[in-house]
């Protein structure tokens, strides 16, 4: 297998895990499932709904985080606006 196969094969097991706020329920438990067949022993079934679990709450934080940014990029603003 040339290296860049070898990577590409990474990237297709754990590819998902970097961008999980995009991919649909749908989409993280085919991935999940996947990679769990890749490493029959190392895995538990529950493994695809935690990572949905993990996604919305990556998704949560995430989203928290943006607005706690653009709050205070607004505020900045507001306050030199009044000056």
């Amino acid at each position: 297998m040339l290296k860049c196969d070898e990577y590409k094969d990474i990237q297709n097991k754990f590819g998902f895990l970097s961008n999980l706020l995009d991919p649909s329920k749908d989409g993280i438990c085919r991935a999940a499932t996947k990679l769990m067949e890749a490493y029959v022993n190392d895995f538990e079934d529950c493994f695809p709904s935690e990572m949905i679990q993990f996604s919305d709450l990556y998704k949560t934080v995430s989203g928290q985080e943006q607005k706690k940014t653009t709050e205070h990029k607004h505020g900045d603003r507001n306050a030199f606006a009044t000056e």
